[in-house]
């Protein structure tokens, strides 16, 4: 099981931030992380964490050879850029909570219920002239809202200022476009609800496909088969269906939003395998 940094993570410096209003988390995120180049996902974050009524953030600097997961990202992006080293990349954690904080002693005795969610943000310098900035993960707490279909949502460990905390909800991910791409991302989402550690790395989905990120990089992405035989192994049951050709004459299209509807209402993980 491989340690990761929403909870385990080395922190070199911990910092409270009242988020509440005014505070400007446009300014923040600009000031913070100027080399971010898809701001809005963070924004986003950001604007869930408001709509929960956020009122502190737990910003840490987070050592990237203090968690496994960060450690192994950046072997994998060294194999890419030679010259890449621990140096070169930045991690901090990003935790909110809807009650006031001011101390780390107040910190410690708050309760799971105040908890709304972390955000871990990697800043690697592959080179001199080429920055990724990304949101490295996020989970956040459901909304509330009678009319989100909310299906599944898990129980996730974290850590902020060495105080254990837990949240319900989704992961979200941004690629990095070297060691991972959007699929990658994608497939973590949803074989997290299987995998047997609760999160599938990024290197054990490579490692089934047979991405070394020398003879295959990841950038050029997955195959819907390959995509499909990762959730399998996540322990995810999947179907295929091919939208891929024409139906002969006077069949009946598939009824594809049919399958689409009926595999998110019950859970079933769904792929549309386009064969060849």
């Amino acid at each position: 099981m491989v340690r990761c940094a929403r909870e385990t993570a080395e922190v070199s410096k911990c910092e409270l931030v009242t988020i509440d209003r005014p505070f400007s988390n446009f300014s923040f995120i600009h000031q913070r992380f100027p080399g971010l180049r898809l701001a809005a996902p963070l924004r986003r974050i950001f604007s869930q964490v408001r709509q929960h009524n956020g009122q502190t953030m737990v910003v840490e600097s987070l050592s990237v050879n203090g968690a496994e997961d960060l450690r192994e990202e950046n072997e994998d992006i060294r194999k890419l850029c030679p010259s890449f080293s621990s140096q070169d990349s930045q991690a901090y954690r990003l935790s909110f909570f809807s009650g006031e904080l001011k101390t780390k002693e107040q910190l410690a005795n708050i309760p799971d219920e105040q908890f709304l969610g972390y955000a871990i943000v990697k800043v690697d310098d592959v080179a001199s002239n080429q920055n990724i900035t990304r949101v490295y993960e996020s989970v956040l707490r459901s909304s509330s809202r009678q009319n989100n279909f909310i299906r599944g949502a898990q129980r996730w460990q974290c850590s902020a200022a060495g105080k254990t905390l837990h949240v319900s909800g989704y992961l979200y991910a941004q690629q990095n476009g070297l060691t991972n791409c959007c699929a990658h991302v994608a497939l973590r989402t949803v074989a997290a609800r299987f995998h047997r550690d609760g999160d599938m790395p990024y290197r054990e989905m490579n490692k089934l496909v047979g991405i070394d990120h020398v003879r295959r990089k990841a950038g050029n992405g997955l195959t819907c088969l390959e995509m499909a035989g990762i959730l399998e192994q996540a322990g995810a049951r999947c179907f295929g269906a091919n939208y891929g050709t024409l139906p002969p004459a006077g069949a009946v299209s598939p009824p594809f939003q049919k399958y689409l509807y009926g595999s998110v209402e019950s859970g079933v993980s769904f792929r549309q395998a386009c064969l060849t």
